[in-house]
């Protein structure tokens, strides 16, 4: 199985007013990250053959990154520099224990560029496509995207809804989810997208439905933190609940989520235990400092025995 991830590659740095949930993560300690590339690195660890489409600064930070990226065994063809700088995320957590992100307002991910990359893509056949939305806040980032979706067969498409800092708008949240047959977010883009398209749904399950329906979306999944998930499809929604562990570092918890969920889903697995896994990656990853521990998959056991 191969698969194709387009975002940010990117670098966390734990600010000193992080909050005592997390109080495992080193202050000042830089762990290099992305939303969209912690899904292709777990999914390496998986079995996957794992690529990814983005562009990194012409920088010091830039020459770490792609060290990095050559020591997690990712796939780099697709991966190209840029004048803008590689990003730096300062990232804090609130009393309970969730974590909020600052920004650049233009580094290297804003500025993947196209360089007929449709047709090399096509070329290499790949099983799955995973891409974000917080990368289209720039146009050019944003046009690489649309190429690749308009112009490359993907056996699936997924996207993870991440509403970061205003970077998103009805357009962009509506072509997204249109464009891709399995979707994820968690419950305040949830929020987001009730309001928006108005849904006016109270029902978690019901509005799983009518996402499903409105963008006719194969499946639909929304995450609730410590409370598990809701996964279903246009008529049918099950609930898995999350795993008890002790949280050290919840940042690449949902990450995680995603990539066990695709897995499964690849697998042939129902959507309630492709659900049910994706909770034992992200209480995995949970019970671990940064977003992409070393970890051995074997590890899954004693979270099921949790």
């Amino acid at each position: 199985m191969k698969v194709l991830g387009f975002g940010a590659i990117l670098w966390d740095n734990i600010k000193e007013d992080s909050g005592t949930i997390n109080s495992n993560s080193v202050v000042g300690e830089k762990n290099i990250g992305g939303s969209v590339f912690n899904v292709i690195v777990h999914l390496k660890k998986l079995g996957y053959g794992a690529y990814m489409l983005s562009a990194v600064g012409d920088d010091k930070l830039g020459k770490k990154t792609f060290e990095e990226i050559d020591r997690l065994g990712i796939h780099k063809d697709f991966i190209g520099t840029s004048e803008a700088p590689t990003c730096l995320v300062e990232v804090s957590f609130d009393k309970e224990g969730s974590p909020h992100y600052s920004c650049p307002d233009i580094v290297s991910w804003d500025q993947i560029k196209e360089k007929n990359k449709a047709e090399k893509i096509n070329d290499l056949n790949f099983d799955l496509f995973v891409f974000g939305t917080l990368e289209q806040r720039n146009i050019i980032s944003r046009n690489t995207l649309h190429n690749i979706l308009e112009n490359v067969h993907f056996k699936n498409v997924y996207t993870d809804l991440t509403l970061r800092g205003g970077f998103y708008d009805k357009n962009i949240l509506g072509y997204s989810m249109r464009k891709a047959n399995i979707v994820k977010m968690n419950d305040d883009e949830a929020f987001v997208v009730n309001k928006l398209f108005e849904f006016k749904q109270t029902d978690v399950q019901k509005l799983i439905r009518i996402i499903a329906r409105e963008f006719n979306c194969d499946i639909v999944c929304i995450t609730s933190g410590s409370r598990g998930a809701y996964i279903g499809d246009r008529s049918t929604t099950v609930y898995k609940p999350a795993y008890k562990i002790t949280v050290k570092d919840t940042v690449g918890s949902g990450d995680a989520f995603s990539a066990g969920l695709l897995y499964m889903l690849d697998n042939g697995a129902s959507i309630g235990e492709a659900c049910n896994f994706g909770n034992k990656m992200g209480a995995l990853i949970s019970s671990k400092r940064s977003s992409i521990p070393d970890y051995d998959i074997s590890e899954i056991g004693n979270i099921m025995n949790s």
